[in-house]
């Protein structure tokens, strides 16, 4: 498929299931700005490959706002997708809900996979198109639909870390968050960036290129620890390390029963 058949895919979806524009971010369920292969979406659907932009998808209008950073590349990327460049000004500011205001009619419906967008964003943008009469929706992923051959996530092997080797123990590290959280009054506390996770758990892995950390998230309270990551990237005797620490094991996609 081309880049515009691609788009004329989404848009199907979009009529079909009455979405007005769909938000594209480059991110992935940590916030990461380097991805799996399964959430470089924008470049899937418009040959942009930088590490930094979102992508407004509407039935008639197609634009990439990105930073000074890609100007170049975007615009060389982008001359056979269809999409336009849209230099944003700040950079990382969501100037695409000021698009959006200005192009969008009350009642006009914005949709998102609400687990690609960190909860700040997403509450500005719904902050900032409600009172303009725009719907939000921002749990739809219409791309396990179009994208056939869609990467599934990575299955490398994770590995732990002594505590020699990083200069402090997982347990001293967890009752420390574990102080931070009772001087907040906070009964959990959710990890979800790759780095705190790697530095948490003094877990190594390979699911991101150049980057030696593994797909996880970390849920703590005052009395349990869970890892949230594929079972299959570790070895039981991993497992009994972390068992050994307090930490539980739980599978990856239990997570989002679980928060």
């Amino acid at each position: 498929m081309t880049y515009k058949e691609k788009i004329a895919a989404l848009r199907f979806e979009m009529k079909e299931q009455q979405i007005d524009a769909y938000l594209i971010p480059s991110s992935d369920p940590h916030i990461s700005e380097y991805l799996p292969e399964r959430y470089k979406v924008i470049s899937w659907l418009s040959g942009f490959t930088g590490s930094a932009g979102t992508l407004l998808i509407t039935a008639d209008f197609a634009g990439l706002w990105t930073d000074s950073r890609y100007f170049v590349q975007a615009n060389e990327q982008l001359q056979e997708s269809g999409v336009t460049l849209m230099k944003l000004v700040v950079q990382n500011a969501p100037e695409y809900t000021s698009w959006m205001i200005n192009n969008m009619s009350e009642g006009a419906v914005l949709a998102f996979d609400g687990k690609l967008l960190s909860a700040q964003v997403a509450n500005i943008v719904s902050d900032t198109l409600s009172p303009a009469g725009i719907e939000v929706r921002g749990n739809i992923d219409l791309f396990e639909k179009i994208w056939l051959d869609r990467p599934a996530l990575p299955v490398e092997k994770a590995y732990l870390l002594k505590a020699e080797e990083t200069g402090k123990s997982v347990p001293s590290k967890i009752e420390a968050i574990r102080h931070k959280m009772r001087e907040s009054r906070a009964d959990f506390h959710v990890i979800s960036t790759l780095d705190d996770l790697a530095w948490t758990l003094n877990i190594r892995g390979n699911d991101v290129n150049c980057n030696p950390v593994v797909l996880g998230f970390i849920l703590i309270s005052q009395d349990q620890a869970h890892l949230y990551i594929n079972l299959n990237k570790l070895d039981q005797t991993e497992i009994d390390t972390l068992e050994s620490y307090g930490v539980s094991t739980v599978d990856y996609d239990q997570i989002w029963t679980s928060i």
